[in-house]
């Protein structure tokens, strides 16, 4: 698997998973439009967030997928998270 990574990190791809005799079964599927949604993290909003979140973490592992590390998507992640705390705290009066 960890050599396909770099080739299919950022591309359209499906992810497809067969146990024992069952049928194949798709378990991930992603396109380029999907990826757009990490070149807008910084436009989510609290009330959004949750919808988008279980995207955006099974696209934060696609992209991510056979590399060590990736400052630049920690960073929005790091403004992201704040954004959100402040969100949140205004919206508790805190």
């Amino acid at each position: 698997m960890s050599v396909t990574c770099p080739f299919t990190r950022m591309s359209e791809s499906k992810v497809y998973s067969r146990n024992g005799t069952q049928p194949l079964k798709t378990v991930m599927q992603y396109t380029q439009e999907d990826y757009k949604i990490l070149d807008t993290l910084a436009e989510i909003s609290f009330e959004n967030f949750e919808a988008k979140y279980e995207t955006i973490e099974k696209l934060i592992i696609a992209k991510n997928m056979g590399r060590n590390e990736n400052p630049e998507l920690k960073d929005q992640l790091v403004l992201l998270k704040r954004r959100l705390v402040q969100e949140l705290s205004k919206k508790l009066g805190k």
